[in-house]
């Protein structure tokens, strides 16, 4: 129930804008909800694999690969020469397999809208606004390759904390 000097609104972030007014700090999460992956650049690399982008992902993303990369134990760059190397063992060229990762590295992202919009009038409200990620030491360089960057006041990166999120 809405206050009588409070819109009545019913959108997605409506109950994020009213429980924000009694914080002072405001945090998200990166993935999915600041920037999102649409699934085109992933089903094309991996179709062109001979794969699909299930398996492709389940590849990429395996906990013994992923699992040292968040926690800070393994770079970014150390990852995607791991995946090569898997992709080389279940039979893909090494050359398509190279050009495969770097096709998939070169697409960060894009960012969601309505949460920049969200941020924006958080700010503008006087919140400080965290991004708290299960992320890469690559963090840094994607958010500036898609613009965001100068997004909010503090980025919670697990590769730099050294623990992951729940």
């Amino acid at each position: 129930m809405t206050r009588p000097d409070e819109p009545d609104v019913t959108g997605p972030y409506d109950a994020i804008r009213r429980r924000a007014r009694e914080c002072r700090v405001v945090v998200f999460d990166l993935d999915g909800v600041i920037r999102e992956f649409g699934p085109a650049t992933t089903e094309q690399i991996a179709a062109d694999l001979g794969l699909t982008a299930r398996a492709f992902l389940e590849l990429a993303f395996a906990d013994d690969l992923i699992e040292p990369v968040i926690v800070g134990r393994r770079t970014f760059v150390r990852w995607c020469e791991l995946i090569v190397d898997e992709l080389v063992a279940r039979g893909i060229a090494g050359d398509a397999a190279q050009e495969a990762v770097r096709r998939w590295v070169a697409d960060r992202g894009v960012p969601v809208a309505e949460t920049l919009e969200l941020i924006s009038e958080l700010e503008a409200d006087g919140k400080q606004v965290f991004v708290f990620t299960n992320g890469t030491d690559n963090i840094p360089a994607e958010l500036r390759q898609i613009g965001l960057d100068h997004l909010t006041d503090v980025v919670l990166n697990s590769a730099v904390l050294g623990h992951r999120k729940p």
